[in-house]
């Protein structure tokens, strides 16, 4: 769960300062206790993420442009258009993946699958315990900026402007998202949403079951370089150097975090939400998602911050200065305002799920209406499902009912702190 203390807005130093890297760090990764950090060396390094000992240092023999640890496995993307999966425990390279022409720029495990995409334009998926190509996905016809995995589903970004989702277990292209002007920098999935960042200065948050476009949040005044979903809200960061959180149920804008003098180049959900500064901001600021408030400064960087990610009360943040800095967030009672805010996500859950239970229970309803002259059983299976239907629209708005009540009480909580 999210947000563990009343915290103070004091500086804190970092448990480990990982310094082995002897040039910039693009990405870091944490994932079962490990941390895998990747940059311009050409070498990936895989450390045990509690104490910092070094396991194993990985040649990639080009700049490595993204890192990403799940499944037991480690994917790295290169400038060399290659993508190297290790077994993570071990770092034993199990396969070079060189099915593309140009620089990988984005990698992304879920479901059992790894996707990759890149400068030659394409989507690349595999099964991720093999390595096996099973789909080479050529709808774009520019860049692929960034990929991501999450339910079943695949989305893509990409410089022709455009966003493509995709059936994960088959390749097959659902829907072309069409909305944006200019480049689509960064993609998120999750909680049955979809959010597209984009040099346009606009957030698109869509349904992700449907490709159906749900809201366009335009607050931006600038390119918007990060999204993240989580705890049944969206961060977007960018040029203007502010963090906006929204509730994507409604698109309202919640909170806006201005404390950095510099654009906003990595946001993610934790124990808090965690802001990454590039350029000369050397500090990581953790906020609580459901009041907005400062909570934590965590220091000691020396220069720009390209990635932070967070796993299990450890955040690992990497930039410009050659260095992996590891916090340890400290652990207490879980603010009112973050528990109202879990229930919430929780009860959002459920209430999409009884609309989509819903759906289906129409739509067999409909059915045996128009067989319904079909005789005595059909006759008993219409009623049944009429009856059916009904309890689960009375269900429906009884969690509906909850939901707004924890809405007024997250947002009653929020006023009090």
């Amino acid at each position: 769960p999210l947000g563990r203390v009343r915290w103070e807005t004091a500086m804190m130093a970092p448990e480990l300062v990982l310094k082995e890297a002897g040039a910039w760090v693009f990405g870091v990764a944490l994932c079962d206790g490990l941390l895998a950090a990747g940059g311009e060396d050409h070498k990936v390094r895989l450390y045990q993420a509690a104490s910092g000992r070094l396991l194993r240092t990985l040649e990639a023999h080009s700049h490595v442009s993204s890192v990403a640890l799940g499944d037991g496995l480690l994917a790295a993307g290169s400038f060399d258009k290659k993508v190297r999966l290790y077994e993570a425990a071990t770092g034993t390279l199990l396969r070079t993946l060189e099915e593309a022409t140009c620089c990988v720029y984005s990698v992304a495990f879920g479901g059992g699958l790894l996707a990759t995409g890149g400068g030659d334009n394409k989507v690349r998926l595999y099964e991720a315990a093999t390595g096996t190509l099973l789909r080479t996905l050529e709808e774009s016809s520019k860049i692929v900026f960034c990929v991501a995995l999450c339910d079943g589903f695949l989305a893509a970004g990409s410089a022709d402007y455009k966003v493509r989702l995709y059936e994960a277990a088959t390749g097959r292209l659902l829907r072309t998202l069409e909305e944006a002007i200019s480049s689509v920098l960064c993609v998120a999935l999750c909680d049955g949403f979809l959010a597209a960042g984009s040099a346009d200065h606009k957030v698109r948050l869509y349904e992700a079951a449907t490709g159906r476009l749900l809201r366009t949040l335009e607050e931006a005044g600038d390119s918007v370089w990060c999204v993240a979903l989580g705890l049944g809200l969206l961060a977007a960061g960018g040029s203007d150097k502010v963090v906006r959180v929204y509730d994507p149920a409604t698109g309202k804008l919640l909170h806006m975090l201005q404390e950095a003098g510099h654009y906003v180049s990595s946001v993610a959900f934790g124990d808090g939400l965690l802001v990454g500064w590039r350029k000369s901001d050397t500090v990581v600021r953790v906020y609580c998602p459901a009041t907005g408030k400062l909570l934590q400064l965590l220091k000691d960087a020396t220069s720009g911050i390209y990635s932070v990610a967070f796993q299990d009360g450890r955040l690992a943040c990497s930039g410009e200065d050659k260095a992996v800095r590891v916090y340890v967030l400290p652990e207490a009672t879980p603010l009112p305002c973050v528990k109202a805010l879990n229930d919430l996500s929780a009860l959002r859950e459920d209430s999409a799920a009884g609309r989509a239970e819903l759906e289906a229970s129409l739509q067999e309803l409909v059915q045996l209406r128009k067989r319904g002259a079909d005789g005595d059983a059909s006759q008993a299976k219409l009623q049944a499902a009429v009856q059916q239907q009904s309890a689960m629209s009375a269900e429906l708005a009884a969690t509906k009912g909850k939901l707004r009540t924890t809405e007024a009480e997250r947002m009653q909580k929020s006023a009090e702190l």
